[in-house]
């Protein structure tokens, strides 16, 4: 990392680099990385998985799928990644918990800016934070890939979840 040797505003060395949040993102994605490669070995070596244990796989004639109390089922496309409310084709689902919906929650609704000393601080109750999730394809790949927001229809669902549940989930 470059140090830069000082700012006019506080006279303190800069670390230049990457940011806290991308590094937390990082860290996340190499232990999923690892936790998911340990996995995949372990099941390769292992019997063939019960169906209890098989990922759940999206198709047209689907039983319903039952979810926690909270959490929002949603289908992955494999091909994209994008996330729909809707089973398809190329589509496996997806069950994203009260917890993961409250750290891909982008809305400002019930957080309350504190002044103190002449700074504002707002507690974020545990949103804006990035979520890994991997999904199999219909080949049997593990997908794993990194959500830092919701599409519009899929967020005014877990609006309402969080509405149904009466607030918003926090830490």
């Amino acid at each position: 990392m470059k140090v830069q040797e000082s700012t006019k505003r506080t006279g303190r060395p800069v670390y230049l680099g990457c940011g806290a949040r991308r590094l937390a993102c990082v860290i996340s994605a190499l232990t999923l990385v690892i936790g998911v490669s340990s996995a995949f070995a372990q099941a390769k070596s292992a019997k063939p998985a019960s169906k209890a244990t098989t990922p759940i796989k999206a198709a047209a004639s689907s039983p319903v799928i039952k979810v926690a109390a909270g959490s929002l089922l949603v289908y992955v496309d494999t091909k994209t990644l994008a996330l729909n409310l809707e089973p398809g084709a190329d589509r496996v689902a997806l069950e994203l918990s009260a917890d993961m919906l409250n750290k891909l929650n982008t809305s400002g609704e019930g957080l309350t800016p504190v002044t103190e000393n002449g700074m504002t601080r707002i507690d974020l109750k545990g949103r804006y934070q990035p979520v890994w999730v991997a999904v199999t394809d219909s080949k049997g790949a593990l997908i794993p890939f990194c959500m830092t927001s919701l599409p519009a229809p899929v967020q005014a669902a877990a609006k309402a979840i969080r509405e149904v549940k009466g607030g918003s989930h926090e830490r």
